[in-house]
């Protein structure tokens, strides 16, 4: 038993002796702790270096490596505390300086890198060395927002080191930092001039075409860069940007190939990258799928950056709210709508794209659901919507028909109102034809039919399609105030013109012959009169006949039975006998009816008395 221990105890020294850390005998292995760094594995790095710390505290390659872990855990913090620590060590490290300096402007300590790299070049003695530093110098200068200061120290250290092509690559930065985009562009030109596939040079140059709207130059620029690397994760995103941007200034197959392209590279940054701009990525392929018709999955992509992100970014929302709405999820749309509108401040202001949606989705809720079609205080709500649309954008036209139409709507009857937002339609499009007459239906129910009349003309004079369908509603309307107001001829003409286009329309032919009817009546008595009845009588028999034929009832019939009728006994020569019949079924109709009941008087009284060719008989005038 006790050999045995004895053996078990020595496996497990020795066991504990190859695979502990070398660090543990007293002496770090900076190779192995490289390997971690390289492979990633920087916190197994920090607590390999952070052990061997105790053994080897005066190493200044041991707190050099802590800071590049440090680094890779973005703790960078620390990782100045180690290299600060490394410089104490050897204050004229030029590696440890350096990578100080990129720590510190990551802390946002622009001014304390500039100091400490300064420190570094009063101390060079070589130009190789003092462009190293310079260019530092510069970095960090665009970091802290002085690109002029920058300028200087970067275009020295291209002088000393005309080899660097990453000098010339930052001098470019310094230029397009302070929006100078020419210059920016000829020191890229200059570096790919002399290396065609430099990645970074065609990144950048890209970046300085964009903002000098060079838009097609620019999506080149970031094409070479992602097939010079295709792991380069920052040019997904914006080779997806330009393809959306190109895509806006075309229409068709062309548009449909940049959204595609936009959607591929967007999916490679969010996959590569899953934590950057997740707000801007949702809205761009939204924006993709919406000209695509893919509304359901900016709908998802949307929803799923509002969970991911919360709403920080209000503009997510009204993006589901149009989504929802071309769903026609209108339920939802109008929820996600009012959120959006909740949670504005008082500096933002609602578009009136807004709320010309919102508007248009109460209206599609009205007539989705019953309950609603005759809700006042619904309807006030989309009319509400729409003005406030106008108020914001005084050329909206749709908003500006619907607050009209919703106005004189049977619900709210606020004619009037309406009409001022009608007749901005007239004057907005003064040859659309529709307008000019939706504003005289509006103005026939306020009972100004004159100011109707005119409207109608012009709604008659714009309507030059060959279907005429505007047109012809408004002859229909135009024509019984031309009646009233004495004007047959001109009524005539219209009712003609619809004829033309419908010959079986009876109820054309009905008010059409009504024109000599009525013409007749008001014709001097004698016989003028005769003879205008006379013109009459074959358009209301047609009339009569085309709604017999039509399966018009008798009853349904009646009041052009009762022109007819009384056309008759206005002849030259009277025929009471065409005339009785019809008198006959008047009153059965309307037993009540005075002019029925007239003229069966007179027939009585005819049957009576014997009558004299070429006078006037009984009742005619």
């Amino acid at each position: 038993m006790i050999k045995t221990r004895g053996i078990l105890l020595i496996v497990v020294l020795l066991a504990v002796t190859l695979t502990a850390p070398r660090a543990a005998l007293g002496k770090v292995d900076l190779g192995l702790a490289q390997t971690m760094i390289n492979d990633g594995r920087y916190q197994e790095a920090v607590d390999y270096l952070l052990q061997a710390e105790k053994d080897e505290a005066r190493n200044i390659d041991l707190y050099k490596l802590l800071g590049d872990a440090y680094v890779g855990l973005a703790d960078y913090a620390k990782a100045g505390e180690s290299l600060e620590q490394a410089l104490k060590l050897k204050s004229g490290d030029t590696d440890a300086r350096l990578k100080l300096g990129d720590v510190l402007v990551k802390l946002g300590q622009s001014a304390g890198a500039v100091d400490v790299l300064k420190k570094g070049l009063d101390k060079a003695k070589k130009d190789s060395e003092k462009a190293v530093f310079n260019d530092a110098i510069g970095r960090a200068l665009i970091a802290g927002g002085d690109c002029n200061g920058a300028q200087e120290y970067l275009l020295k250290a291209t002088i000393q080191d005309g080899e660097n092509l990453e000098y010339r690559v930052d001098l470019g930065q310094a230029y397009y930092e302070c929006q100078v985009y020419s210059l920016a562009k000829i020191e890229y030109q200059a570096v790919l001039s002399a290396d065609s596939n430099n990645c970074k040079a065609w990144y950048r140059i890209g970046f300085a075409q964009f903002r000098d709207r060079a838009f097609n130059d620019a999506l080149y620029s970031f094409q070479r860069a992602y097939l010079c690397d295709t792991t380069f994760i920052p040019v997904f995103y914006d080779l997806a940007l330009l393809n959306v941007l190109s895509a806006r200034s075309q229409r068709g197959e062309k548009a449909e190939e940049y959204y595609r392209n936009a959607l591929y590279y967007f999916e490679r940054y969010r996959t590569e990258w899953p934590d950057s701009n997740k707000v801007l990525v949702a809205k761009n392929i939204s924006l993709a799928y919406f000209y695509l018709n893919g509304y359901e999955q900016a709908a998802e992509e949307l929803a799923r950056a509002i969970d991911e992100v919360g709403v920080e970014d209000p503009e997510l929302l009204f993006l589901l709210g149009r989504s929802l709405q071309l769903l026609q999820r209108y339920p939802e749309a109008l929820e996600r709508f009012n959120q959006y509108e909740a949670g504005l401040t008082d500096a933002d202001t609602a578009s009136a794209e807004f709320y010309s949606r919102r508007g248009m989705v109460r209206y599609a809720m009205k007539n989705e659901d019953s309950t609603l079609v005759n809700d006042a205080a619904w309807l006030t709500k989309a009319v509400e919507d729409f003005k406030k649309a106008v108020e914001l954008d005084s050329t909206d036209a749709r908003s500006i028909s619907m607050a009209g139409s919703l106005l004189s709507s049977e619900v709210l009857k606020q004619y009037e109102e309406s009409l001022w937002y009608l007749d901005r339609l007239t004057v907005m499009f003064p040859e659309e034809p529709s307008y000019w007459f939706n504003a005289a239906i509006v103005r026939l129910r306020l009972k100004r039919d004159m100011e109707a009349l005119e409207f109608l003309f012009q709604a008659m004079a714009n309507d030059t399609t060959a279907e005429g369908l505007v047109k012809n509603k408004a002859r229909e309307y135009a024509s019984p105030i031309l009646l009233t107001s004495g004007q047959y001829t001109r009524a005539r003409e219209y009712y003609q013109g619809l004829i033309a286009q419908e010959p079986n329309n009876c109820e054309h032919k009905k008010w059409f012959a009504f024109t000599y009817y009525v013409a007749a009546g008001a014709a001097p008595e004698g016989d003028e009169m005769r003879q205008a009845y006379q013109r009459a009588l074959p358009h209301l028999e047609r009339a009569y006949e085309c709604m017999k034929a039509h399966g018009q009832t008798p009853c349904q019939m009646n009041e052009i039975g009762k022109w007819l009728a009384q056309t008759y006994t206005q002849l030259p020569i009277p025929d009471w006998k065409e005339a009785g019949p019809l008198i006959e079924q008047g009153l059965k109709c309307s037993p009540n009816d005075s002019d029925f009941r007239e003229l069966q008087r007179i027939d009585e009284e005819n049957k009576t008395q014997e009558y004299v060719p070429g006078t006037k008989a009984p009742g005619q005038r």
